[in-house]
């Protein structure tokens, strides 16, 4: 099934602002096109108690954007010279926590969709020199919004695979 998201929507390998973009945009589509057909009571399920259920990584991909999206605009309101320290999270904890596979993925969903439907608009209005903008990692290295931006691109992407693999496993439950 990788292959067929990867046809229908394009790969996340992409080198300048507008590709970056365009795989960002495209993220739900493929979402969508995964769960497709998967029924919401299957959702919970967990091969391994250590492995998220297709649940949880709607969740994490909801958290995950969150705080994606406070670190881009960090990046984008720091002056050049002060470049923000950009924040990171436990996401395994934050999952335990809140407990992901008892949310309703709907809400995390439509959440998800307009979330990045708007901040697609956002990053297309930005300039060549707003991309070359600087946050601070916590590990103290410096990274372009423009890394960061595909960076987050190819940690969706991850999962993505990994919730394909999960999905195909649920499938042949059945």
């Amino acid at each position: 099934m990788a292959k067929n998201l990867e046809d229908l929507f394009g790969g996340t390998k992409k080198s300048n602002q507008k590709s970056f973009i365009d795989a960002y945009s495209k993220f739900f589509g493929k979402l969508g096109f995964l769960l497709d057909g998967v029924a919401s009571s299957k959702l919970r399920w967990k091969p391994n108690p250590k492995q998220f259920s297709v649940r949880e990584m709607i969740c994490h991909f909801v958290e995950h954007e969150a705080l994606a999206i406070t670190n881009l605009n960090s990046m984008l309101c720091a002056s050049s010279e002060n470049p923000p320290k950009l924040v990171e999270l436990d996401t395994i904890a934050l999952s335990e926590k809140c407990e992901y596979n008892e949310q309703n993925e709907l809400y995390a969903l439509d959440s998800l969709k307009y979330i990045r439907k708007y901040m697609t608009e956002v990053l297309k209005g930005l300039s060549d020199a707003q991309f070359e903008k600087t946050g601070i990692l916590a590990n103290g290295k410096t990274i372009t919004l423009k890394a960061f931006l595909e960076a987050h691109n190819e940690h969706t992407a991850n999962h993505l695979r990994e919730m394909e693999l999960l999905v195909e496993d649920l499938k042949m439950r059945d």
